[in-house]
């Protein structure tokens, strides 16, 4: 697997750790929460620009840390970041013209 699926934000974030982990064989929950909610990594493209080093000295074991990095660039080399970026504008539109059409119209 070559990273994360669809995604850019924290979500995307959490899943490249655990499936990093799923592949050491370890369950890397905890980091995936700490990374996101302590350190504030809550993008691929913020996750991306942190050295292995910056995530060993996040707590993260250095295994997890390398293959971590690793899966970071594939997943926006792969065009994940992008497709996020689109898809929440997509979600957003598709939000503003539902509540649109809920609006009272003028003169109602």
């Amino acid at each position: 697997d070559g990273g994360g699926g669809g995604g850019g934000g924290p979500e995307a974030v959490a899943e490249l750790v655990v499936r990093a982990g799923a592949s050491l064989g370890r369950d890397t929950a905890a980091f995936a929460h700490s990374l996101v909610h302590d350190h504030w990594v809550d993008s691929v493209s913020a996750l991306r620009a942190l050295s292995v080093s910056d995530l060993i000295a996040l707590g993260l074991p250095g295994r997890l840390a390398s293959l971590l990095a690793e899966r970071a660039e594939q997943h926006l080399d792969s065009g994940g970041e992008r497709d996020a970026q689109r898809d929440d504008f997509m979600d957003w539109s598709g939000a503003a013209a539902a509540a649109a059409a809920r609006a009272p119209k003028a003169g109602d």
